[in-house]
Parts: C-alpha cells; sequence; structure tokens
C-alpha cells in the first residue's frame, strides 16, 4: 500500500462524494448542505486514515502504521489458501471471515478498509464498526449511525438506507463474538432486514468460531489461514530488524516444546513468544509457564534497558500479589458478563469483588488500573469511561488462572456451574482444558456430559418422533424455516445462544441435518408443512415458514436420527478418552504414593 495523507484521500474521495450526493433524494441533501463536498470529502478523510493507526501488544504504548507490520493474512477460498490483499479480491456475496483467537481478525478488517482507500479508484467508503460496542442500550444500527456522524454523513435510518442501496458503502463489522449474548438474537435480526433491504450492501463480519452469526443465512463463512513454520521469518522481519535476533527466536523456536510449538499457529501467539523470549532468553516448556512468564516480562518490559531501575507498582503490590488480583478480576469481568470494554462504573463493581474475595483492601481501584493501564499495558484506556483490555484472549486466560488457582471443592462448583453457563465461560475454558486439564475433564467433562449423553441416548433408542421434536425445541425453541413464493430456501433460525456446550453442537449438527431434510421439490409437502405450522404469518413478499415439528411430520426425521447417532458416538468417544486419561493420572498418583508410603 501507498503511504496515504490527509490530502491525498480527500482529493480521491470527492468524486465519490459527489456522486453520492447527486443522486441522494432532497431530504438527504438538505442533511449534506451542511458543509461543502470538499469539507465533506475532508472530514471523512480524516477520520477514515486513522484506521491505519493501531495500538498492539508489541507496542500498547503508541500507535502504529498497519502499513508498516502488518502481515498479509490468507482465506481458504474454494478449499485452497488465498492470499488477500484487497477487499475487492473476496469473494462476492455477504461474508464470515473465521478465526480462532488471536488469529489477526481485527487487523485484517482494518486492512481491508485501508485497502479500500488505497485503491486507484476510490468506489466505496468503508464503514467499520467494533461489535463489542453493542450493548442493551446501543443497536447494531445506532453504532452504525455513530460511525457515519464521526464523518459527518447524515446518520439516521433515512441516511443509511439511501447510501447502504447506492452500494458506494461497505459495512466491516468486527468481532461478532464479542456482543453480549443478550444482544445476539436482535443484532441477527438487524443483519437479516439489513440483508433484505439492501440486496446490493456488502457486508463482511468477523468472528471466532460457533458464535451463531455463522448459521445465518446469507453469509459464506470463510476461515483465515493459520500461521505456519515457513510463516515464522517473514512474520518476525515485521517486527524485528536485526537479523542475528531474528535467527535466535527462530532457532528457539525449533527447539521448543510441543506443548508451546502447537499453539504457535496465531500473529498473536508468535508476538507473544517473541516479547517473551526477549526478557527470559528462552520460551518456557509449558503454556501456564508461558503465561505467567507473560505477566511478569510485560512489568518489567518498560524498564529493561534501564540499569538499576526497578518501577515501582502504584498499587504497592507484588508482582505476584498483583497477577492473583488481576487473576481474580478477570474472572469476575468474565463472570459478570461485561465483555472487554468497561465503562469505570463495571470496572470499579469488578475490582471490588475481586479485592475482597483477594483480601487487598489496602489497593485502591485507581493505582489498580494505573498498573495494569499504564505499566503492564495488559488493559488501555479508551476515550472517555472506557478502559478495554489489549485483547479478548488476556481477560479469557486470565479468568481461566484464577479458577486453576482454586482449591478442588470451589473448583468443582464452578465446574458445574460453567456447564449450565457455556455461553459466558466457552473461551476461559478452551484455556482449563490445557492447564487445569485433570479438573477440566473430571468435574466438567464427566461429571456432567455422561447425564446429558445418556438422555440423547434414551431418546435415539425410542426412535420417538414427537420425543425428538419437543427434543429440538426446547434446544431452539424459535427456529423456524422460511422458503419464498417460489419454494427456495430462504432462511433459517434465529439460533438462540445455548447455556450448555452440547446443545450448542446440536444447534450446529443436527439442525443442519434438519434443514437438509426439505425436499424443495416436494412441494405438496411444504405446502402441507406451512398449512400445520401454527402462528405463522405469511410475509409480505409471499415468503413462508415452517417449523421444526412440520418438518418432521412432513419430511421425516432420518436425516436427524443419523446425524444424533453420530453426534452420540463421538460424545462418547470423548468421554472414553477422558476417563482413559484420568484413569492413568490416577495410577501414576496411586504408584508415587505406595514410593512415598511403603506398606509394612
Amino acid at each position: 500500500m501507498a503511504t496515504l495523507t490527509t490530502a491525498i484521500l480527500t482529493t480521491a474521495l470527492k468524486p465519490l462524494i459527489t456522486e453520492i450526493y447527486s443522486t441522494a433524494k432532497a431530504s438527504v441533501k438538505d442533511k449534506l448542505k451542511k458543509l461543502s463536498l470538499v469539507q465533506i470529502s475532508k472530514k471523512i478523510a480524516n477520520q477514515l486514515i486513522k484506521l491505519d493507526k493501531v495500538k498492539t501488544i508489541w507496542s500498547p504504548e503508541s500507535e502504529l502504521s498497519l502499513q508498516n507490520f502488518y502481515f498479509p493474512s490468507r482465506l481458504y477460498i474454494a478449499g485452497a489458501p488465498s492470499k488477500i490483499s484487497s477487499l475487492s479480491e473476496l469473494p462476492e456475496g455477504n461474508l464470515v471471515i473465521e478465526g480462532i483467537v488471536g488469529q489477526g481478525k481485527s487487523i485484517f478488517m482494518r486492512y481491508l478498509a485501508m485497502s479500500v482507500l488505497n485503491d486507484q479508484e476510490i468506489t466505496v467508503v468503508p464503514i467499520l464498526v467494533e461489535l463489542r460496542k453493542i450493548s442493551e442500550q446501543r443497536s447494531l444500527a445506532s453504532t452504525i449511525y455513530t460511525f457515519l456522524d464521526t464523518l459527518s454523513l447524515p446518520s439516521d435510518a433515512e441516511a443509511f438506507d439511501y447510501l447502504a442501496s447506492t452500494g458506494k458503502i461497505v459495512l466491516l463489522l468486527d468481532g461478532f463474538d464479542e456482543i453480549p449474548a443478550e444482544c445476539v438474537n436482535d443484532t441477527i435480526v438487524e443483519l437479516e432486514t439489513i440483508q433484505a433491504k439492501h440486496p446490493n450492501l456488502k457486508i463482511v463480519i468477523s468472528s471466532r468460531p460457533k458464535s451463531s452469526i455463522q448459521n445465518t443465512t446469507g453469509f459464506q463463512v470463510i476461515s483465515l489461514v493459520q500461521l505456519s513454520k515457513d510463516d515464522y521469518p517473514p512474520f518476525l522481519k515485521k517486527l524485528i530488524s536485526s537479523t542475528a535476533k531474528r535467527l535466535d527466536i527462530i532457532k528457539a523456536l525449533d527447539e521448543c516444546s510441543t506443548h508451546i510449538s502447537g499453539v504457535i499457529c496465531t500473529p498473536l501467539m508468535l508476538t507473544l513468544v517473541v516479547i517473551v523470549h526477549q526478557t527470559e532468553q528462552k520460551i518456557p516448556a509449558t503454556l501456564p509457564e508461558f503465561f505467567d512468564k507473560l505477566f511478569g516480562t510485560v512489568f518489567s518490559k518498560h524498564d529493561r534497558y534501564k540499569a538499576g531501575f526497578n518501577r515501582q507498582h502504584y498499587s504497592g503490590l507484588s508482582e505476584s500479589e498483583l497477577k492473583k488480583l488481576f487473576d481474580a478480576f478477570c474472572f469476575m469481568v468474565v463472570q459478570g458478563g461485561s465483555g472487554r470494554s468497561l465503562d469505570t462504573k463495571a470496572f470499579n463493581k469488578h475490582f471490588e469483588k475481586a479485592s475482597k474475595y483477594m483480601n487487598t483492601e489496602n489497593c485502591g481501584v485507581e493505582n489498580f488500573r494505573k498498573d495494569i493501564v499504564k505499566i503492564a499495558c495488559l488493559m488501555l484506556d479508551e476515550g472517555y469511561d472506557t478502559t478495554t483490555f489489549l485483547h479478548k484472549s488476556i481477560l479469557d486466560y486470565h479468568a481461566a488462572a484464577f479458577v486453576k488457582a482454586l482449591p478442588d471443592n470451589t473448583a468443582k462448583s464452578f465446574y458445574k456451574a460453567a456447564f449450565n453457563s457455556y455461553d459466558t465461560w466457552k473461551y476461559p475454558l478452551d484455556f482449563l482444558q490445557t492447564i487445569d486439564k485433570t479438573r477440566y475433564l473430571q468435574d466438567y467433562v464427566v461429571a456432567n456430559l455422561s447425564t446429558q449423553i445418556d438422555e440423547i441416548t434414551k431418546l435415539i433408542n425410542s426412535k420417538n418422533e414427537d420425543s425428538l421434536i419437543a427434543f429440538l425445541e426446547s434446544i431452539q425453541p424459535e427456529f423456524n424455516y422460511s422458503i419464498t413464493a417460489e419454494y427456495d430456501f430462504l432462511q433459517a433460525g434465529p439460533f438462540n445462544p445455548t447455556r450448555i456446550e452440547l446443545f450448542e453442537t446440536i444447534s450446529n449438527r443436527v439442525f443442519e441435518a434438519l434443514m437438509d431434510s426439505v425436499d424443495h421439490s416436494q412441494k405438496d409437502k411444504i405446502d402441507w408443512a406451512i398449512k400445520h405450522t401454527q402462528g405463522l404469518e405469511s410475509f409480505p413478499d409471499e415468503s413462508q415458514s415452517i417449523s421444526i415439528r412440520t418438518i418432521i411430520k412432513s419430511f421425516g426425521a432420518d436425516l436427524v436420527w443419523r446425524e444424533l447417532q453420530s453426534l452420540e458416538t463421538d460424545t462418547l468417544l470423548e468421554l472414553s478418552k477422558a476417563k482413559k486419561f484420568l484413569t492413568e493420572e490416577r495410577d501414576k498418583n496411586q504408584f508415587l504414593e505406595d514410593i512415598l508410603c511403603p506398606s509394612a
């Protein structure tokens, strides 16, 4: 990408803004007339050029130009990795860009926005919205309108509808997985409405896997390609100018344990490894040790070049005490459902609970905030009254670290509660599978999953369709399958967030089989299903919806039973592996006890 300036971008934007203005209705033109087209272009340029400046975990205290550190992302397109250099190279239609934690989804979305602005002829204005800002008080629409307002564009429903209808804007919606659970369904409904009203509007959404949006009709899901060892040298060249230092790190990466090498598949993890290596001169052998070293590293990172200087913590706590308090704080944030960004009230509330649990009443909330924001840079101040975790994985890992440190009885209570609140704890649980493996398998998987799979086994053995329908309706009570007047598939859903992990798997796999059951060539069966679906009306476009019950009664449940049996087999295998691991652990512990306490 060439270096952009406000002046260059203003000039490049003017023809597009002129075209948008010339075709607008009088009411929208009136709103635009407050400024000249040159002024509007300049204001848009001033705001959009800020997308190039990013604070990263590598440089948390100062903004870097995206162009200076961006490592090209690749997507799996038609089954093959493809390097994406601009928005225009993406497949047609609306997309979900899916990637695991730390895979660079947010950076990629910014890059896509900047790629539009670097085109020789700018044909669209990128509207980049961070979905974590959605709340019960702030809808997707109002979040989009706020962004339009920062561009000095009209920011209401009429103006947005006009801009969307022109095809002159593109919606880049970052972080669907960070939307509060209670707002997910409403956001999906908004997205479905936008798609229906504006078929020419390009929408690209980034998300972690299994985040409901993947099940939403109208979006093609495309996965980011993970880093391989071949990516390490060119990636590290973006971070480190010294060839000798890069070679040292590459050598350490080649020699590190499989516990660590297996997870170095994302830009975030590779960057964190470099940060730790620069201080420790080695890569820790295990994941828990790695993250513990990382916490110490970020506190010493700013001072390591200052001989004899040891920065005083504002809180007065030792590094170990501060880490334990931060772990507890992160746990309270996740438990409270606050997400990655906290206003002052929420920050204080979660700190108060963490401080009470850790018995650190002598540490005030402001001094704790300064340590975490100003010294560790694990969180950052973001505008008025908002403090944000630098990356969501920091929140999730430290919440998991808090659980790992709990005594057995308390951890057992946590895992029981987490099993019934999977939508809250799904990401910390990903870490706990590794850092607290024995208790995770014993108290989360075996203790709870056995009961769930027993119920499914009974259901499968009964082969009772009414019981199957009741079971599926209990998981997704609002689910409907919609078709057009021409009997073509239109959309399916909504898919509500589930409280139990197994039910989320069922929502992904079994409901896919349910939808595959509908044979669109058998119009008489579809007509019967429509007629017998209670409480659903036809829509103005003459589309119709059919329910879980009428799908199964009309088309049968063979595919659904088959997928449910496959899921049962997979789950029983998971349980078997968990029990085998726990037996081996007990045998090892018993062996050690026999050595320490031999019988007389």
